[in-house]
């Protein structure tokens, strides 16, 4: 990765690369995406507002899906 990138690799960058799939880079599971959201709120990538909007609207989704299942 390094050598794709010309330099070494933030945390973010490798932990993205090992935590989403190839085809759509979509994340693995809801672990990894939960993981990434915290790690953007963390570093202050998201506002507060905007943490509990996604918040609620993960939790609307998944509940969506397991009804579905």
């Amino acid at each position: 990765m390094a050598v794709e990138l010309g330099r070494t690799p933030s945390q973010s960058e490798v932990f993205a690369r090992t935590h989403t799939r190839k085809e759509d880079r979509e994340w693995v599971d809801k672990r990894a995406s939960d993981v990434n959201v915290s790690r953007k709120l963390e570093y202050g990538s998201f506002s507060c507002f905007t943490f509990s909007v996604l918040h609620v609207l993960m939790n609307i989704s998944f509940r969506m899906l397991t009804r579905q299942s």
